[in-house]
């Protein structure tokens, strides 16, 4: 953050369970920036000195007070407003494509963290194709205009989104993937298989075996493919090959949730990420058996109904292993310049890897 120790951002909560005048007072005293803000008394008030344009997260709230929840997400939007704005190297645009059970909820949190929610596109979860839509429908300026674009399906707004965006997205073990699907499934009321596993009193072999829905059966080659998941299964070897070509070709990074931290350390880095990630796991499933406790023909279930995805899985953790023994034996300049940190005026070594 530029002049990072002339900034001193107070925030102050009064009154937070008086709902008559709860507001919070926000004072930022930069030496030199092109923002100063008060936000003071009801309704709220924050303006860009330049354009006189109320900050977002700070617009009026005139007719009834916010709860307290609502009033700590506007402060804390406000911070990263501010610290956006007054940053000399602010982070990279992202696309990340939210793959169900895979993680997901815990990077969007991560990576929400970092922008104003101005510059923030979430698909809804729970009608991603309406948002996907409506986000094309959107004019080329708005498109290119956000820096973070994340949530289920987002993959189909890769033409549509600034061309400089890091597109990034995390896979994870089929059979982990299914379990946790449906144990989460069966746990909240709000998902949209919820009243079914109940009602025909389903067990996990079940669960996998009836093609309740089109995420439950090879869903990584068919998501990817863009294939029906008879086109795919009829040609089982050229699906994978070409879901993996998109894999390769469409996205700057691809992770697995087995080696969830080294994937976070690699985009804090790309991106420019200023927080370190601090190990909070959202959107977990508990009480979840492990998957060496389930029986073996539910595992067998799950590997029949799933045997592309797990050809995929392998292909993508032996793709990442082979590019982190190519990382290691470059020299260090280079290592540094891959993982998005400036190398030195040194030229790097002639020994490189091919991807």
């Amino acid at each position: 953050m530029k002049n990072c120790d002339e900034i001193k951002v107070k925030i102050r909560l009064r009154e937070l369970m008086n709902f008559r005048f709860c507001s919070p007072v926000l004072a930022i005293e930069p030496s030199s920036a092109p923002l100063t803000g008060v936000i003071q008394g009801s309704p709220f008030r924050a303006l860009d000195e330049v354009g006189n344009r109320p900050i977002q997260g700070c617009t009026p709230c005139l007719r009834r007070p916010m709860l307290p929840h609502a009033l700590k997400r506007r402060a804390l939007n406000v911070t990263k407003e501010c610290r956006y704005r007054l940053s000399s190297s602010p982070p990279e645009k992202v696309l990340f494509d939210h793959l169900p059970k895979c993680g997901g909820t815990t990077v969007t949190r991560y990576l929400t963290g970092h922008y104003p929610d101005r510059l923030i596109f979430r698909s809804c979860s729970l009608m991603p194709l309406e948002s996907v839509e409506r986000f094309g429908r959107q004019s080329e300026n708005l498109r290119q205009s956000y820096s973070l674009i994340t949530g289920h399906l987002v993959r189909h707004l890769i033409g549509l989104v600034d061309p400089a965006c890091l597109t990034v997205t995390l896979l994870r073990d089929p059979i982990e993937r299914i379990t946790s699907h449906y144990f989460y499934a069966r746990s909240s009321p709000q998902h949209y298989l919820h009243e079914q596993i109940h009602s025909h009193q389903m067990t996990l072999e079940d669960y996998v075996s009836c093609d309740l829905s089109e995420e439950l059966r090879n869903w990584y080659t068919t998501y990817f493919t863009g294939l029906s998941i008879d086109q795919a299964e009829a040609n089982p070897a050229s699906s994978v090959a070409a879901a993996l070509e998109i894999l390769n070709t469409s996205y700057d990074m691809v992770g697995t949730l087995e080696s969830f931290r080294d994937f976070i350390e690699s985009l804090k880095k790309r991106v420019r990420l200023w927080h370190t990630y601090r190990g909070s796991i959202r959107n977990s499933t508990p009480n979840r058996p492990r998957t060496s406790q389930l029986p073996p023909a539910t595992i067998e279930a799950i590997q029949t109904t799933n045997h592309l995805d797990i050809a995929l899985y392998a292909a993508v953790r032996n793709r990442i292993a082979a590019e982190a023994n190519c990382a290691a034996a470059l020299p260090p300049d280079w290592a540094m310049h891959r993982a998005g940190v400036p190398p030195s005026l040194n030229p790097p070594s002639e020994r490189r890897c091919d991807r």
